[in-house]
């Protein structure tokens, strides 16, 4: 049960992130693979920025899922922790060492 209620924390946390920090180059890496692929935004089910802490790095996978249910990691990259300018999410991270954001919505 605790692990919801973080995870509803982390995506309230992280979407306000994801509109300051990673807005311009998670939403051009999700149009630039759409373009690649051929696809378009209807035709996905889900995007998920995934943010894992690993030491003094994270992990920032943008993941993608078809409506075919096929599911894509777009890019997988580390950051350094320090990087992240939001003191919550950072927070949040130290504390359980994850955090996932729905970030279809950065393409509208």
């Amino acid at each position: 049960m605790i692990w919801v209620v973080w995870a509803v924390i982390a995506a309230a946390v992280g979407a306000a992130v994801v509109g300051v920090t990673f807005w311009p180059e998670i939403a051009e890496r999700l149009r630039q693979w759409l373009r690649r692929n051929n696809l378009t935004k209807s035709q996905l089910a889900s995007a998920v920025l995934v943010l894992d802490r690993w030491a003094t790095k994270v992990r920032r996978t943008l993941r993608v899922t078809t409506q075919a249910r096929i599911n894509h990691d777009i890019s997988i990259e580390e950051i350094d922790i320090n990087s992240i300018d939001d003191p919550e999410l950072r927070a949040l991270l130290e504390r359980t060492g994850h955090a996932e954001v729905d970030v279809l919505g950065l393409l509208d």
